[in-house]
């Protein structure tokens, strides 16, 4: 069974050097009050996206096997956009475990699953870097669009944690928005996110501070091949997947049986 003791936030020990401003962006504090403050407005990504995250989403759960009574960790999982499909997936006797560090995200994911009477899901307000669940606890670990708060120092960590929990032959699947390699497309994307979502944020809601942050976070992350290398060392059988031209990049994998 998974533990559910009281945790630290993300971002625990990084230290904050010349880029002040930048290093803030992965502090416990700002993370957490930066999800609690865009929870009230997170369905806006879907509509930015023109509906293609939900779609990527289930294109990369399908990378991997994911079994009748698998126990499933979905990491950083913002308003609950997998439960659902994960519900199902692992039927009644398994379970999906929604963990976010947002409170108010989660509080949308537990209206959500309510309302769908999803009973095979459980919610956990906690920091997966920090997390102190039991090891070899889950079948299945997914992360869907939460890599890009990751700071530069942690994919170590991050990589450990998921080798230490997943069973023997646990499987993980892992994707984000991604620096494309065309010039055309990557500037594409980043007149976007920098100008035209917050433009559409405050027209449509009159706040665009939250999604403002996208950018900074996107523009630091630049894709998910410096995380599959370290996933890569802690002895983890990796692959590298990538969506729409490199826009979305990847990577999921098994744990090797003893």
């Amino acid at each position: 069974m998974i533990k559910t003791e009281k945790l630290t936030y993300f971002g625990k020990g990084i230290t904050q050097h010349n880029s002040l401003i930048i290093n803030e962006l992965y502090t416990s504090n700002y993370i957490k009050s930066h999800f609690e403050r865009l929870s009230k407005d997170y369905w806006m990504s879907e509509f930015f996206s023109f509906r293609l995250m939900s779609y990527w989403r289930k294109k990369a759960l399908n990378k991997i096997e994911i079994k009748q009574d698998d126990v499933v960790l979905d990491i950083m999982s913002g308003t609950g956009e997998n439960a659902g499909f994960l519900s199902k997936l692992v039927g009644e006797n398994g379970r999906v475990l929604c963990l976010d560090i947002s409170e108010k995200m989660n509080e949308i994911t537990r209206f959500n699953i309510q309302k769908k009477q999803l009973e095979n899901v459980e919610i956990c307000t906690k920091d997966f870097i920090y997390n102190e669940f039991q090891a070899e606890s889950v079948d299945v670990i997914v992360c869907t669009f939460g890599l890009k708060t990751l700071h530069q120092s942690t994919p170590s960590v991050f990589s450990i944690e998921i080798e230490r929990l997943l069973k023997p032959n646990g499987k993980f699947v892992l994707i984000e928005l991604s620096e494309p390699s065309n010039i055309f497309l990557k500037h594409l994307i980043f007149l976007y996110l920098k100008l035209i979502v917050p433009f559409l944020s405050k027209i449509l809601r009159g706040d665009d501070a939250s999604h403002k942050q996208l950018y900074p976070f996107f523009k630091r992350f630049k894709n998910c091949y410096h995380i599959e290398k370290s996933l890569k060392k802690t002895g983890l059988n990796t692959t590298q997947i990538s969506f729409a031209f490199g826009l979305i990049t990847g990577v999921f994998g098994y744990k090797t049986a003893y």
